[in-house]
């Protein structure tokens, strides 16, 4: 395990930790706590090609902590403020269509510009449910029409 490794542990646990505690306290701060751990995810890959850390590991890892750190997201719209289970469904079904994908050589298992897209527009997503801005729904609906459409990508 190198440095980007533990930097790209370092943020999904503060992620993890961020949303539980907001879950629990509403506060924005935590929201805060959360873009830090999410700003983790640039670090990490930005440490490991500066430094020539890049591993199959560290890509497998940096993946998972998105997916969690995302799915995380997901479970806090629904709890906290009610959104549809089918946006869930649908961010599930879209890993496991990926992930045949990837398995059938059919998608590169490195990262992309989409995917890097992908994973900084969720935390806004976050954003826009605690100000309670107007176009929250629309900016969930068209977030998963892009993480869709990435798998095209």
């Amino acid at each position: 395990m190198n440095y980007a490794d533990i930097i790209t542990i370092v943020g999904m646990i503060i992620v993890i930790y961020s949303l539980f505690t907001y879950y629990h306290t509403h506060n924005f701060i935590y929201i805060i706590l959360a873009l830090i751990g999410f700003s983790c995810d640039y670090f990490d890959g930005y440490i490991a090609r500066k430094y020539n850390l890049s591993s199959d590991f560290g890509n497998t890892l940096d993946k998972f902590a998105d997916k969690i750190n995302q799915f995380g997201i997901h479970i806090l719209l629904m709890a906290v403020y009610n959104v549809s289970p089918v946006y869930i469904f649908i961010f599930i079904l879209r890993e496991i269509i990926m992930y045949i994908m990837r398995m059938h050589k059919m998608k590169a298992s490195t990262s992309s510009f989409y995917g890097k897209l992908k994973t900084f527009l969720y935390p806004v997503l976050l954003v826009l449910y605690h100000f309670n801005i107007v176009f929250k729904e629309q900016y969930l609906q068209l977030l998963t029409v892009f993480n869709m459409a990435t798998l095209l990508l």
